[in-house]
């Protein structure tokens, strides 16, 4: 989870150096900073729950097939706590929240990066 919260924090800073100028335009046109904030969060929360979607559908497939191949259905359906002793259908409901939650708390700092632009600054630069 560490790794992939760096790895957002990466993906959103990356896209405050790549909207610059659109930020500043907005700044110039009267957004707020709490309009800038809220729009990067929604986005990384967005990204990290269709993320979290798209690997509990792949991981948990995975997971189906694997069982199936070595052992049989049974085991498949009838599976064990796997998780903190939470049963797996808990488990993997709750990888969707905790991939959004997470993913918008690696994106506060650019977020606020964002907002705190300068809007001069952003219309000048050359990114």
């Amino acid at each position: 989870l560490l790794v992939a919260t760096i790895g957002i924090i990466n993906a959103m800073l990356m896209a405050v150096t790549e909207r610059y100028k659109e930020i500043g335009t907005m700044k110039c046109l009267g957004a707020l900073d709490s309009l800038i904030v809220r729009l990067f969060l929604l986005e990384s929360g967005l990204l990290g729950m269709l993320g979290a979607t798209l690997g509990l559908i792949v991981g948990g497939g995975m997971m189906i097939i694997v069982q199936t191949i070595r052992y049989d259905w049974t085991t498949v359906l009838n599976a064990q706590p796997v998780w903190g002793g939470l049963p797996l259908w808990v488990a993997l409901v709750l990888t969707i929240p905790l991939g959004g939650i997470l993913s918008v708390l690696a994106a506060l700092y650019p977020a606020w990066r964002a907002a705190k632009m300068p809007p001069a600054a952003a219309l000048r630069s050359e990114f």
